[in-house]
């Protein structure tokens, strides 16, 4: 049996949701504002899905929480948990 780790679990499907490249990217800030991404300045760490409504994606969430930690970007990570805590987000 394999084993699956908890956070891989939460981020389930969200590869296929994320903007990728940054056409995407720029035109999801264009659709929500800055508020899709945790750092909207260089459009890192998107928090909303590329199409949909504009509203936070808690897989979006943790995937930006974990990549934060492994990068040490200590004020992002902090910012999504705080945007998870709101979103009232399970994985948190």
């Amino acid at each position: 049996m394999r084993v699956v780790h908890r956070a891989a679990r939460t981020t389930k499907g969200w590869r296929k949701r994320a903007p990728h490249i940054p056409s995407d990217r720029r035109a999801l800030k264009a659709r929500c504002g800055a508020k899709a991404f945790l750092d909207p300045a260089h459009l890192k760490f998107p928090i909303m899905a590329k199409t949909g409504p504009c509203a936070v994606d808690c897989e979006g969430l943790r995937t930006a929480y974990a990549r934060a930690k492994q990068f040490r970007h200590t004020k992002i990570a902090t910012k999504a948990i705080g945007k998870a805590t709101a979103a009232k987000c399970a994985w948190i």
